[in-house]
């Protein structure tokens, strides 16, 4: 299951690293290094979230049915868990951190994610 799980978010960070490597050329083009810095920091954490998400599922898997049995939802836990380490790396590496941009993302990884355990 966490093989598959790995899987998928795997296919999700090569989109992502896609689009990054994407906004990458375009501000290599524009000699923007800014730009160009931003969108490469921008791919290491989207890369390092992957993993973030696969590595947080992994440590709730056991505690997860208890506490939802107890009332807890564990969904946001886990999803506050992700936001702070991508806020932590944006800080890293100094880079803006979008709550809103970020929040969707994991979001859609979370979908992906929770529509392979079915």
């Amino acid at each position: 299951m966490i093989e598959q799980l790995i899987g998928i978010i795997a296919c999700g960070a090569a989109a992502l690293s896609a689009i990054a490597g994407l906004i990458a050329s375009l501000a290599k083009s524009v000699k923007s290094k800014k730009l160009a810095r931003i969108a490469q920091a921008t791919n290491e954490i989207a890369e390092l979230v992957m993993e973030k998400v696969v590595e947080t599922e992994q440590a709730f898997s056991k505690s997860s049915q208890i506490l939802k049995a107890t009332g807890v939802d564990t969904g946001e836990m886990k999803k506050e868990q992700v936001m702070n380490y991508i806020q932590t790396m944006c800080a890293e590496r100094k880079v803006r951190f979008d709550a809103d941009k970020w929040s969707e993302q994991v979001d859609g990884l979370i979908k992906v994610m929770n529509a392979n355990k079915r």
